[in-house]
């Protein structure tokens, strides 16, 4: 049984405060506006109470307005911005460090990387002369995730190396699960399987035993994505489907959903078509409802090819342009040029043969400018054939 770091004053864990935000997003989706904020002010509360922070911050509960999904981003930095200020001229560094997290957090968030990480090195400074050890690693981590998404992977694992190191010395194993899943994922990338299934489940058996079983589906889903690299697609499905359901008892669909498309993309390509369509459909119902455009294009995308595989050409000449729709209003063009090839091979099939020509060299001219020499092979091989086609018709 791993034992989890508690702040002695207020007994408090990081499980006690996720469930607020959990609380809250839930309220948030069902569009109970003031549940949901009641909620995330209780998890600011809590934090405020495990930062430290001192009780005369200027608007600091005003944190669960500015920073809350209701309100930009934009709206969120210009209030930090303006706290931050303030205590700069109070010369209170200390708490001007927890601000630039906030900062670093929030240009994440808007993907703004240069700027996380001028906010996140400012803080790292004030921690590491504070001897505040236990953000450093906190620091260390959010680098960690920075420099994973610029693919910078070396200096990632340093970061959550770093990271892990502080945490597991002091004994803080429910934190260190968050390094461990990270490692999993970077190792993922990097395609060295075997230690990023043996990160995983190592990140998996302290949220486990430290009953946080939202973040044990979140390493079931990671688990599930490394074994579906693998290709042991049986594995994979019974680590998607274990997500699946803690996902849903939190309330949490759009997460389920993530996984939902997962499985019912293998049961496509294993031929169960019916199957897999199930997966999709109840994917493609929860992000709909969330208006989240990229997945929704994704999920519609994989409707319409398994609609096409399945000779259901109406239904599947629908879903192409409605994803085709989606994935020009999100400037997606390698999806844009997924649904041309698509539509371009239906068209040939029920005898459209000058339109499936136009779409396939529009889709061959979007590969051209992504560089993606495969698919431009591919699409090449289809209008070759239909020209030989064309051909015989004319004999």
């Amino acid at each position: 049984m791993v034992e989890i770091k508690k702040n002695q004053e207020t007994n408090l864990s990081g499980i006690e405060i996720k469930k607020y935000f959990l609380l809250d997003n839930t309220a948030y989706l069902q569009k109970e506006f003031d549940k949901a904020i009641a909620n995330f002010r209780k998890a600011i509360a809590y934090l405020q109470a495990i930062l430290g922070v001192c009780e005369d911050w200027p608007d600091f509960q005003g944190i669960a307005n500015i920073y809350h999904p209701l309100c930009s981003l934009k709206n969120a930095t210009a209030n930090f911005q303006q706290v931050l200020e303030i205590n700069e001229n109070w010369r209170d560094f200390h708490s001007v460090a927890y601000f630039y997290n906030f900062l670093g957090l929030i240009a994440l968030l808007e993907d703004q990387i240069d700027e996380a990480i001028s906010y996140f090195q400012k803080s790292l400074q004030v921690f590491e002369d504070a001897g505040n050890f236990y953000n450093v690693a906190s620091v260390y981590h959010y680098l960690g995730i920075v420099t994973q998404r610029q693919g910078q992977f070396d200096e990632a694992i340093s970061y959550f190396q770093k990271s892990l190191q502080i945490r597991e010395d002091r004994g803080d194993f429910y934190n260190a699960a968050a390094d461990y899943h990270y490692l999993g994922k970077v190792a993922n990338k990097q395609l060295h399987f075997d230690e990023a299934i043996a990160y995983s489940q190592k990140a998996l058996e302290i949220y486990e035993d430290a009953g946080d079983f939202y973040d044990t589906a979140k390493s079931y889903y990671n688990l599930g994505i490394i074994t579906q690299e693998q290709q042991k697609f049986d594995e994979a499905i019974a680590y998607y489907e274990k997500a699946i359901q803690t996902f849903k008892e939190f309330g949490d669909s759009w997460e389920a959903a993530k996984s939902c498309l997962l499985v019912g993309t293998i049961y496509v390509e294993q031929g169960s078509w019916y199957k897999g369509l199930d997966y999709l459909e109840k994917s493609f119902q929860t992000y709909s409802k969330e208006n989240d455009y990229p997945l929704l294009a994704k999920t519609t995308y994989q409707i319409a090819r398994t609609h096409h595989l399945m000779s259901n050409f109406d239904k599947s000449r629908i879903y192409y342009r409605d994803a085709l729709r989606i994935y020009e209003h999100i400037k997606d063009w390698q999806g844009i040029a997924l649904c041309k090839t698509g539509l371009g091979w239906l068209m040939v099939q029920i005898g459209f043969v000058e339109d499936a020509l136009l779409e396939l060299e529009n889709a061959k001219e979007i590969y051209g400018e992504l560089g993606d020499k495969l698919w431009i092979s591919e699409v090449e091989k289809m209008i070759n054939l239909i020209e030989q086609m064309k051909e015989k018709q004319l004999k």
